[in-house]
């Protein structure tokens, strides 16, 4: 049974689905924004979910490789809490999409345009960009590379072993999600015969070359990969009964079968094992 932890916007949909939910004696509220830890393999079932004052928002909650720590984003803070809802803490005074580094000892996020790093306890605030136009960093899994997006030239690779980095795709973007140590999707804005669409491609890192693998009708941001399965979550924009939203989709890494997994979902990250 494959896991995620998502944040959803609360409305009549959400409300449903918290009242179906088992919570094992956990507080349920009407919240604005909320964290839950899904069951996902055709289940519409909340397994975990933490309830928050709703006056503040959270969002952006990312799994620790190790499966041990999840980060999100709490009002206008940064905060780390445990699977089970135990220790949450506040990690950083400021909002960050947290991008968490193969060994789990560190997170990797941009701040006033600049790339950072630092450590889960807290240490070893660590300046890695001079721009500021650099955004959404994501370690490659084996930990030697962080790709980022600048507003000005598409998608670049530091090397940190090397401590050098290079443009690997110079387009605009609407995000990317590295599958393995050399390659990324990436969704790429485009026109076919004059109808706007959402290209699905992936990037080879060494050769700087892509190819289209999927088209989408909408933009998809939000990209979270499982190594274990091969499937990308994303989430895609809808605009129903004069109200937008988010819906949470998955797709394999070939760009086939893609499919909705849930309604009002603004971001979701796989359990590490992708059970």
């Amino acid at each position: 049974m494959n896991k995620l932890v998502v944040s959803q916007t609360v409305c009549n949909r959400v409300k449903q689905n918290v009242r179906r939910a088992k919570f094992s004696g956990q507080k349920c509220l009407c919240l604005l924004l909320a964290i839950f830890l899904f069951a996902c393999k055709g289940e519409d079932r909340v397994i975990w979910g933490e309830c928050f004052d709703c006056a503040v928002i959270h969002g952006y909650p990312v799994w620790s490789p190790d499966g041990k720590w999840i980060a999100y984003v709490r009002g206008s803070a940064t905060y780390l809490i445990r699977p089970d809802g135990s220790n949450n803490i506040l990690w950083h005074n400021r909002v960050v999409k947290a991008a968490w580094s193969p060994c789990s000892q560190w997170i990797t996020f941009s701040e006033y345009g600049r790339i950072w790093k630092k450590r889960i306890d807290g240490s070893s605030l660590t300046q890695l960009t001079e721009e500021i136009s650099n955004s959404n960093p994501a370690w490659s899994p084996d930990g030697k590379k962080i790709a980022f997006y600048n507003t000005g030239g598409g998608i670049w690779i530091l090397d940190l072993e090397n401590e050098t980095k290079y443009q690997s795709y110079s387009g605009r973007v609407y995000d990317f999600v590295w599958i393995d140590n050399k390659n990324i999707i990436l969704g790429q804005p485009f026109s076919e015969e004059n109808v706007p669409v959402t290209r699905l491609c992936l990037l080879d890192t060494e050769t700087n070359t892509y190819h289209k693998i999927s088209s989408l009708s909408q933009s998809p941001r939000n990209f979270s990969f499982c190594y274990t399965n091969s499937k990308m979550l994303f989430t895609q924009g809808v605009s129903k009964n004069q109200c937008y939203h988010l819906d949470l989709w998955i797709i394999n890494a070939d760009g086939t079968e893609p499919r909705k997994l849930l309604e009002y979902s603004s971001f979701a990250s796989w359990h590490p094992d992708g059970n």
